[in-house]
C-alpha cells in the first residue's frame, strides 16, 4: 500500500515537472528532456501599468505563478493526511497517516523542492521580453504639450510635420506587428492589452500634430476663402464718384500683384490637406475637402470679374478725368478761402482765453479734416490717370499748426481737469494725497517741457507753462497748511498776507463732527461763498474745502 501510494505521488510530481519545468533553457529544461512541444501550462497577461516600475508587467506575475505551483506541490502532499496505515482502528483518536512516512521520502522531498524553482527557467526570458517594450517608453513617458511646443519653437516646415507624423504612423505599424502571443516555456503571454495601450498613445502623439497641423490649414484655407468672397463683393460697388474709380483702381493693383504668387498662397494650402488626408485624419470633413479642390476655380472666378471691372472703369475714364480737373480746380480756391478764414479768425489770434482757442481749434479742425480726405482723393486721383500731383502749401502748413495746437491745448485741458479734480479733495485730506499730486505736476512739467520748439514761441505755451510752475510752488505750502500745529493766529497772518478772509474751524471741533453730513454740507457752502473772494493767492486757486486747524 505504501508503495503503490509513493510511486502514485512521485508520477504525479514528475507529471508536473514535465510541464511545468520547460523553457528555452535551464536546469529544468534539461531534466524534463525533448519531446514534441506541449501547450503552455499557464496563461499571462502583459499590461501596461504607470504606477509600477518596470510599467510592463505580466498578470500573474511570475512569483504568484510560482506560488501556485508550490501550492499544487503542498496538496498534494497533503492529500495523504487522509490516508491511515493498514492494521489501526480507525475510529481512534491517534492514528497515524502515510504522510509523515511519505515527506521523509529523500525523493519526494527533492521532487517537491524542483517544482518551487520550476519558473526559475524562463524568469530571465520573461523579463527580457517584458523590456524589449521598453523601445516604445516615449509613448508614456515623455510630456506630450512640451515636446510639441519644443516642436513648435523650431517654426517647422511642413516637412517636418510629415516626418513626425510618418514616426508615429510607423510606430502604429510596428506594433500592430507584434504577436498577439508569445510563448515562453509554460508561459503563454497575451499582448493584446499592451498592443491596445501602446496603439492609444501613438495614435494620441499622432492626433497632437495632425489636430495643429488641421488648425493652421483651416486658418490659411478660411483666409483665402474670404478674401476671395470679400473681394468679390467689393467689385459689385456701383462706379458714381471718383473715389469709387479709386478703391477699383487699387484692387485691380492689388489681384494683380497677388496673381503673381498665387502659388504662394494656394500651395501650402494644397499640401496641408494633401498630408493630412495621406494621414487619414478624422477631423478633416468634406466641406473643407471641397472647398480645397474648388480654391483655383473661385480664384479663376474672380479674375474674370475683375477684368470686366477693368474694362468698364476704361470706358468711364475720360469723364471722371474732366471731373477731377475741374474738381481740383474748386478745391484750390476752397483751400485759399480756408486758410484766410484761419489767419483772421483762428485759434492761433492774439488775447483769446484759452477756451475760446480750444473751441475754435476744434471748429477748424473739423473742417480740415473734411478738406484733408478730398486733398488724398483728389491725389489719389491724379496718381491713377497720371496726371501731376497737386501740391498745396496752405494745406501742409495748416495741417501742421492743427497737429502742434491739438498737442498743445491737449494738455491744457488736461491740467485743468487736473486742478478741478484737487477742488474735490477735504483739506483733511491734503497731506495724504499730495505725494501723488506732487508727482502728476512734475509729469505734466516734463510733458510741456518736451514740447516741439515751434511751440514754445505761442503765448498758450507760455500760459501753460506758468500755470504749471504755479501749481509746483503751491502744492509745498498746501502741505504745510496742512499741518496739525497751525493755529488761529498763523490764519490771521496768511490772511492778512494774502488780502483773502476765511472762517476757520478748530481741529478738535472739526474732526467730532465732520461726519455727519449737515455740517460737510455747510462748510462746503461757506467755501463757495468765499470763492470770489478769495482770488489773488496761488494756494486759493484749488478752492480748498474745510479749513481745517486746531487751535
Amino acid at each position: 500500500m505504501y508503495h503503490a501510494i509513493l510511486t502514485t505521488m512521485k508520477n504525479s510530481f514528475n507529471l508536473i515537472k514535465k510541464r511545468v519545468g520547460k523553457s528555452s533553457g535551464g536546469i529544468m529544461a534539461a531534466m524534463a528532456g525533448g519531446g514534441q512541444q506541449d501547450k503552455p501550462f499557464f496563461e499571462v497577461t502583459v499590461e501596461l501599468n504607470l504606477n509600477s516600475e518596470p510599467n510592463v508587467v505580466a498578470k500573474p506575475s511570475l512569483d504568484e505563478v510560482q506560488d501556485a505551483i508550490n501550492r499544487t506541490a503542498v496538496a498534494i502532499l497533503r492529500s495523504t493526511k487522509r490516508l491511515i496505515s493498514w492494521g489501526q482502528d480507525r475510529s481512534a483518536d491517534n492514528t497515524e497517516s502515510f504522510f509523515d512516512m511519505l515527506a521523509a521520502e529523500k525523493e519526494v522531498c527533492k521532487l517537491v523542492l524542483l517544482l518551487t524553482g520550476s519558473i526559475e527557467g524562463a524568469k530571465k526570458e520573461v523579463v527580457d521580453y517584458l523590456g524589449s517594450f521598453e523601445a516604445h517608453s516615449y509613448l508614456w513617458k515623455n510630456d506630450m504639450q512640451r515636446e510639441y511646443s519644443n516642436f513648435l519653437k523650431t517654426e517647422p516646415s511642413l516637412e517636418d510635420f510629415d516626418d513626425e507624423l510618418s514616426k508615429y504612423v510607423k510606430q502604429e505599424a510596428a506594433i500592430l506587428e507584434i504577436p498577439n502571443e508569445k510563448n515562453i516555456g509554460v508561459l503563454a503571454l497575451d499582448n493584446a492589452g499592451i498592443k491596445t495601450a501602446l496603439s492609444s498613445f501613438a495614435s494620441m502623439w499622432k492626433a497632437q500634430y495632425a489636430k495643429n497641423l488641421l488648425g493652421i490649414a483651416r486658418k490659411e484655407l478660411e483666409t483665402i476663402v474670404e478674401y476671395i468672397k470679400s473681394t468679390n463683393l467689393k467689385f459689385s460697388i456701383n462706379v458714381e464718384h471718383l473715389d469709387d474709380v479709386r478703391k477699383l483702381m487699387t484692387m485691380l493693383q492689388e489681384i494683380r500683384e497677388k496673381e503673381s504668387r498665387i502659388d504662394w498662397d494656394f500651395g501650402p494650402v494644397e499640401e496641408k490637406y494633401e498630408l493630412l488626408q495621406k494621414y487619414d485624419v478624422k477631423q478633416l470633413s468634406q466641406d473643407e475637402l471641397f472647398q480645397v479642390s474648388e480654391l483655383r476655380t473661385m480664384w479663376g472666378k474672380l479674375k474674370v470679374l475683375t477684368n470686366s471691372v477693368a474694362d468698364q472703369l476704361g470706358e468711364k475714364q475720360a469723364g471722371f478725368k474732366n471731373d477731377l480737373v475741374n474738381n481740383v480746380a474748386t478745391f484750390k480756391t476752397n483751400v485759399k478761402g480756408f486758410r484766410t478764414d484761419y489767419e483772421k479768425n483762428g485759434p492761433t489770434q492774439p488775447n483769446i482765453k484759452p477756451y475760446d482757442a480750444i473751441d475754435r481749434l476744434n471748429k477748424y479742425d473739423r473742417e480740415f479734416t473734411e478738406l484733408d480726405r478730398k486733398y488724398t482723393m483728389f491725389n489719389a486721383g491724379e496718381v491713377l490717370f497720371g496726371m501731376p500731383q497737386t501740391q498745396l502749401d496752405a494745406m501742409e502748413k495748416t495741417g501742421k499748426e492743427i497737429k502742434l495746437l491739438k498737442q498743445l491745448y491737449g494738455l491744457y485741458q488736461n491740467v485743468d481737469n487736473t486742478v478741478a479734480e484737487y477742488n474735490d479733495i477735504l483739506w483733511i485730506d491734503v497731506v495724504s494725497n499730495i505725494e501723488s499730486m506732487t508727482t502728476q505736476v512734475n509729469e505734466f512739467q516734463r510733458q510741456c517741457k518736451g514740447m516741439p520748439r515751434a511751440l514754445k514761441e505761442w503765448d498758450a505755451y507760455e500760459e501753460l507753462r506758468k500755470k504749471i510752475e504755479d501749481l509746483l510752488e503751491s502744492l509745498p505750502l498746501l502741505q504745510y497748511l496742512s499741518n496739525k500745529s497751525m493755529r488761529s493766529r498763523h490764519w490771521n497772518q496768511v490772511m492778512e498776507a494774502t488780502g483773502c478772509t476765511f472762517k476757520t474751524v478748530s481741529y478738535t471741533h472739526l474732526r467730532a463732527h465732520e461726519t455727519p453730513e449737515h455740517l460737510v454740507c455747510r462748510l462746503l457752502l461757506e467755501k463757495k461763498k468765499k470763492k470770489k473772494k478769495c482770488n489773488k493767492s496761488p494756494t486759493n486757486k484749488w478752492k480748498l474745502k474745510n479749513q481745517e486747524t486746531t487751535e
